[in-house]
């Protein structure tokens, strides 16, 4: 078990829509200062018959890897199963990652439709997805793209952000800023 104290500040706005009708609309934000337990800090904010979402914590995988750490999509697995009293597996869709350092909202769908439908959404980037983050020093210009290419080193299990946009073995990424 791993304790922070941090104090934090975070706003975040979620749309997702199913069978084109808008299910969730989460708007989130507020400063805390706590000593929070990052192994056992997961919170469910909201569930119904085809979502479940929750707050990450930084420090926690998004799903199993080779390290046996703890991850996101594990814990709530046991956690469906525990609340519905389900004596086998249950499925949760993984339908989107957020990297062990990144701590915010993630969704997992509780139905395989559930899952196709916000995975296409995704894809055709119709969700609406807003970051806030806390930066040190000046930035230049105050609005601007970056993009790059995310390498991943398997041996290492790390990724890397290359500028490098030709690079093959990558997976082009693009970020829209602005300060606040």
């Amino acid at each position: 078990m791993v304790a922070r104290s941090f104090r934090l500040t975070w706003v975040f706005l979620l749309r997702i829509w199913i069978l084109s009708c808008l299910v969730v609309q989460w708007r989130v934000g507020r400063t805390e200062s706590r000593l929070e337990n990052i192994s056992y800090g997961i919170k469910v904010l909201f569930e119904d018959n085809h979502i479940l979402m929750t707050y990450k914590p930084a420090g926690i995988l998004s799903q199993e890897d080779a390290t046996g750490d703890p991850d996101m999509l594990t814990v709530l697995k046991e956690y469906l199963k525990i609340k519905y009293n389900k004596p086998g597996n249950v499925y949760l869709g993984l339908v989107h990652r957020l990297d062990r350092p990144v701590g915010g909202l993630m969704v997992f769908a509780k139905t395989t439709k559930a899952a196709s439908r916000i995975c296409e959404q995704i894809r055709n980037r119709t969700v609406e997805k807003y970051y806030r983050a806390c930066v040190r020093g000046e930035i230049r210009p105050e609005k601007g793209t970056l993009k790059g290419t995310i390498v991943k080193d398997t041996s290492l299990n790390r990724a890397r952000l290359t500028d490098n946009l030709t690079d093959k073995d990558g997976k082009e990424a693009e970020l829209d800023y602005q300060l606040v």
